[in-house]
């Protein structure tokens, strides 16, 4: 289910909140309020609004817990991906869990539409650039908003710009600033791909068998179109169909998936599962 655009409440995600949240799902399962929850974890909270229910929500999209709401109650229970990580990396500082968050939290299926669909016009249109002109009339054809909600001309005028938090979350160090994903000019944002990593290679398999389960349930083989067109995979590393296809070789290279380069486009066999390589993700780092 797809968020409201301001579910954020003008709120950046924070890998330290995050972090707690992760540690609360692994051993408190109970119904708590938001208020509860704070009271827990230290992440701060107040009547109308704050940041436990925002990183609650990022922490979902992010594939990290799944949660259960009851009136104003929360139960949140931690994924087989948020096991694997707690596990590996529980303050959330390897930068492989940072761009595992921000994949996930960008992808096509993603819940928090925002990020899906600046992330995917940066991938359909192979651009680097969006101006902050492209950004609102993108957001305002897609999400149905007025352009004057999430003009940067409205945000000058005090008020607040569901955008903001987006930028926001590339350029702290609390969030994905150590990644250089993004550069704020003001009037646009410059994005700099993901380089291609051989020891990320287990991460880049998990992210693709989990969209495609996730996506074509029933499909063992796909094609590289769909790949593309329908899975979105690669676009929130920001990767040219080169980068694409290096991947998918690598893949190949430890018979997670086979290419079938005699039929155009390229087919994709599935060979293994998402579960099979979820605790191969960290493997290769130092």
């Amino acid at each position: 289910m797809e968020y409201q655009i301001n579910f954020h409440q003008t709120f950046a995600p924070e890998t330290e909140a995050i972090a707690h949240l992760m540690q609360l799902a692994s051993v408190n399962n109970e119904y708590l309020t938001k208020e509860e929850i704070s009271s827990l974890t230290t992440i701060p909270t107040g009547k109308s609004s704050g940041k436990v229910v925002p990183n609650i929500l990022y922490a979902q999209a992010m594939g990290l817990i799944s949660t259960i709401k009851e009136s104003t109650k929360y139960s949140l229970t931690l994924t087989d991906l948020g096991k694997e990580i707690l596990k590996e990396d529980p303050f959330l500082t390897e930068e492989l869990t940072l761009w595992l968050c921000h994949y996930k939290l960008a992808s096509f299926s993603s819940p928090a539409v925002m990020w899906s669909t600046i992330f995917s016009a940066v991938g359909v249109n192979k651009s680097r650039v969006l101006t902050m002109d492209n950004i609102e009339t993108l957001l305002t054809q897609k999400l149905g908003l007025k352009k004057e909600i999430i003009s940067i001309r409205n945000e000058k005028k005090g008020n607040k710009n569901p955008i903001t938090p987006f930028k926001t979350g590339y350029i702290t160090e609390k969030a994905f600033g150590p990644l250089n994903i993004i550069n704020d000019t003001g009037t646009e944002i410059e994005f700099s791909s993901h380089k291609v990593s051989r020891a990320y290679k287990y991460l880049y398999a998990y992210l693709l068998l989990s969209q495609w389960e996730e996506i074509l349930p029933s499909r063992t083989d796909i094609t590289f179109d769909d790949l593309i067109n329908t899975l979105g995979y690669g676009f929130p590393f920001m990767w040219n169909d080169s980068n694409v296809m290096e991947v998918l070789e690598m893949l190949e290279e430890e018979s997670i998936i086979v290419l079938n380069r005699q039929l155009f486009p390229i087919t994709i066999i599935k060979q293994l599962s998402s579960s099979s390589v979820l605790h191969k993700i960290y493997s290769f780092l130092i």
